[in-house]
């Protein structure tokens, strides 16, 4: 039995920590998905859509996360991750399930990122281009055909690269009891190696993507701003700085660390610290997205509004008196 030893407050933090980001993504999403529903919201158009697709995927994501309670480690020359929750009391193949499950949807978040910067792009800057795709249905489902393609065969590969084992256990100063992982037997292997590479190549890919068709977004209203109404540049500008925003919380939640992470294993160094950062920041990221979802919720905006103009008046009378 190999012990994993931990400070007892590093384990409470963890535990708080998951509960929290994990209740309140489940909370978060589902409230957004419910909103986007709602008639006001069907006026963004097709990019209601795009934000449902994400949303779901980020509940998705939530619910796994809270099942699994996933956590990450590097120790004994390999890469473990825990998987205490609930999900694993119902056995080995529900618990293999719920990992290919949180992995497609951990794939699919980044790159639906991609193609939705990528709509956003030939939206504002080639919409003939746009009418033209999603009028023909072979563009359509190559379209589909490149989104999960990656996800696809990074989940697969993932499934070969992990063992299912109860060898470990957890230390945390005062008591050890017995843990459920998947764990890397050699982090030297091949397909350990495929697996980090193809996430690294997707991430790089979607990130690069992402940049890219922002910059041109911003040159194209930059110089379109004489020619456009106030509300539609404002509301052009509005989209696309939360599509920015939403791209940047996977970054540092998750992508940032899991490629310095996997870098740093294939390389041989010493990234436990990085595996304790990842443990406490990746369970926020469908919380995160759902924050800022949240203000395309046109009900839910009339009603800040609302208590922002209550709060104002009621600050100019106590001045003015």
């Amino acid at each position: 039995m190999l012990v994993l030893d931990y400070p007892e407050t590093l384990l409470t933090l963890f535990d708080y920590d998951h509960f929290l980001s994990a209740g309140l993504g489940i909370l978060l999403n589902l409230i957004v998905v419910v909103g986007l529903n709602l008639p006001p919201c069907r006026t963004l158009g097709n990019y209601r859509w795009f934000l449902l697709a994400h949303t779901l995927n980020d509940l998705v994501s939530a619910i796994t996360i809270f099942l699994l309670e996933l956590r990450f480690d590097y120790n004994f020359n390999t890469f473990i991750m825990l998987i205490d929750g609930p999900g694993t009391a119902l056995g080995r193949a529900v618990g293999l399930i719920l990992f290919a499950i949180f992995t497609a949807s951990y794939m699919l978040n980044i790159t639906l990122l991609g193609v939705s910067f990528i709509y956003r792009y030939l939206k504002i800057c080639k919409k003939h281009l746009l009418n033209m795709i999603l009028n023909q249905s072979k563009y359509v489902i190559a379209i589909v055909i490149v989104i999960f393609t990656p996800v696809t065969l990074i989940t697969v590969v993932s499934m070969y690269v992990y063992t299912y084992s109860h060898k470990f256990s957890i230390s945390d100063e005062t008591d050890t009891y017995h843990t459920t992982v998947l764990n890397v037997e050699n982090i030297t292997s091949p397909s350990f190696i495929i697996a980090g590479s193809m996430f690294i190549g997707l991430a790089s890919i979607c990130y690069t993507i992402v940049y890219s068709c922002c910059s041109a977004i911003f040159k194209t209203l930059k110089a379109a701003e004489k020619s456009m109404s106030q509300r539609t540049k404002k509301t052009q500008r509005t989209l696309t700085l939360v599509l920015l925003l939403q791209s940047a919380t996977p970054v540092l939640t998750s992508s940032l660390p899991a490629m310095v992470m996997i870098s740093g294993i294939i390389a041989g160094l010493e990234v436990r610290w990085v595996t304790w950062i990842m443990s406490t920041t990746f369970a926020w990221l469908p919380t995160l997205n759902a924050i800022i979802s949240l203000v395309f919720i046109a009900p839910l905006r009339t009603i800040l509004k609302g208590r922002f103009r209550s709060v104002k008046v009621t600050t100019v009378r106590v001045t003015t008196f």
